[in-house]
């Protein structure tokens, strides 16, 4: 009776797992689109930051940069995400450095 019920359950266990995993990939992929789905227009130099949070003025340490989108760049996106009260995206320079871009920085629209 004993190893029934300890198979019975480890299956559970492993479905909880199972589940938990596919959940977090199926989060992964939502973001995925929804970060594909703005249509990003770089209108002047943009800074991409190094730190997912608002470089407002006053804050202490700064957010540095870690590089520019040039006028007419299309930003390689790799998730997304939301600030009050702008959205900002994970992107990846061609130097293979990745940074936050912030809707104030460039003109967004949904496709």
């Amino acid at each position: 009776m004993k190893p029934r019920y300890i198979y019975f359950v480890a299956g559970l266990l492993l479905l909880a797992l199972v589940l938990a995993v596919a959940g977090y990939a199926g989060m992964r992929v939502q973001n995925y689109n929804e970060a594909r789905s703005w249509h990003i227009e770089v209108k002047v130099r943009a800074p991409i930051y190094e730190k997912s949070s608002y470089p407002y003025g006053s804050q202490s340490p700064p957010n540095s940069i870690v590089g520019y989108l040039e006028v007419g760049a299309k930003p390689n996106i790799r998730s997304m995400g939301w600030a009050e009260p702008w959205p900002y995206w994970e992107v990846q320079l061609e130097s293979g450095k990745r940074g936050y871009l912030f809707a104030p920085d460039v003109k967004v629209s949904r496709r």
